[in-house]
């Protein structure tokens, strides 16, 4: 079966839902990408700006000379390493390795440098899950190095993912009843002239088609029709007067001919029969007459 052909059976409604729909759906999919593309920059900017803020406290605790061991941290929340300008581990929060940076030397001082964070692994720097790495620098060429874990933000997304996965397509679906009901309220009218124009084919007596309230192409469309169906009801009409008309015409010249003509068979002697013909032929004329008026 060609999808043209299977398309082209498919009725008004069915067609205007299906491509509404289509329409929904790739809509809906767009803002599902959008929004979690929106909400994952959001989280990780988040995160970013809470390692910031810890690694620059870090780091104004160490430009004051204030800066304890180990360094003061919020549990669970920031994980700090302090580099010196050879790169060697000198003062950590809490927990945190004190034998291997999170970022080597070079990479610590680029970030640092730009500003901008990263993602590594957690579990080779003996941390659970993956983790948002930032550097502030210091004074004395020091670097503090802050990381978040990517857990809570991971949970979110995912969380978000099955909320997306499993709410679109229902409320695609509830979209879809709803265009299929509007549409079929929307097509009332239509289906209403249908019903009156079937009346009209099987009664043959041309009547008004249901002109609906609304001001639309549908009230145009049924008040074309009955314009239409007006004057064929009028031709109609004219059609029975002429018919009726022309029979009247025509049954006097008939009921004269055969009345004579049964006369003179009765009585054939007593018959004049050239004042038959005479009579007859002018009836004869008449009925002419009469036929070329029809064909007029």
């Amino acid at each position: 079966m060609k999808p043209a052909g299977w398309w082209r059976r498919r009725s008004l409604r069915a067609r205007l839902t299906l491509i509404t729909s289509a329409g929904l759906a790739v809509a809906l999919a767009l803002a599902a990408v959008l929004l979690a593309n929106a909400l994952r920059s959001a989280l990780i900017n988040g995160l970013d700006v809470s390692a910031r803020q810890g690694a620059v406290e870090v780091a104004a605790l160490l430009d004051q000379n204030r800066l304890p061991s180990p360094v003061p941290v919020p549990p669970d929340t920031v994980t700090v390493q302090v580099l010196d300008a050879s790169g060697r581990i000198v003062n950590v929060s809490a927990g945190a390795d004190r034998l291997v940076p999170m970022l080597p030397l070079a990479q610590a001082r680029a970030a640092a440098r730009t500003g901008q964070a990263q993602m590594l692994a957690g579990p080779p720097l003996g941390m659970p899950s993956l983790i948002r790495v930032v550097a502030v620098p210091a004074s004395g060429r020091h670097i503090v190095i802050a990381a978040v874990s990517f857990a809570q933000v991971h949970e979110s997304l995912a969380t978000l993912a099955r909320a997306l996965f499993i709410g679109t397509p229902l409320l695609l679906g509830l979209l879809a009843l709803a265009i299929w009901l509007v549409t079929g309220y929307t097509l009332r009218p239509i289906a209403a002239l249908r019903r009156g124009a079937a009346e009209v084919t099987g009664t043959g007596v041309p009547r008004a088609l249901p002109v609906p309230p609304a001001r639309d192409e549908v009230r145009s469309l049924a008040v074309t029709l009955n314009d239409m169906l007006a004057r064929l009801a009028e031709a109609q009409q004219r059609q029975r007067d002429l018919v009726s008309d022309t029979a009247h015409e025509l049954r006097s010249p008939i009921a004269s001919i055969r009345a004579q003509l049964e006369v003179a068979l009765d009585y054939p002697a007593a018959a004049d029969w050239p004042e038959l013909a005479r009579d007859v032929h002018a009836d004869t004329l008449r009925l002419a007459r009469l036929a070329e008026d029809l064909l007029l």
